[in-house]
């Protein structure tokens, strides 16, 4: 399936791979939640951490009220 960057309507930015696309909700899978912080030189830093990081599951069903934008993300390796 696609990867997609979600912007919550919380402000969290997630880049996760979206597993199903239902009426209602999304379920995505290895979420994780990117920081970006301005650096002491005034550089933007941006680094991910794991957004599940203490769940026994690594998938998430997430409803499409609390979305606010989804971005597909074409990935090629």
């Amino acid at each position: 399936m696609d990867c997609a960057i979600l912007k919550l309507m919380i402000g969290d930015e997630i880049i996760a791979e979206v597993l199903k696309d239902e009426k209602d909700s999304y379920t995505i899978s290895q979420p994780v939640q990117v920081h970006r912080n301005i650096s002491p030189m005034n550089t933007e830093v941006i680094r991910c951490s794991y957004w599940l990081l203490f769940s026994d599951s690594s998938t998430i069903k997430i409803e499409k009220k609390k979305v606010n934008h989804l971005w597909n993300i074409n990935v090629k390796l």
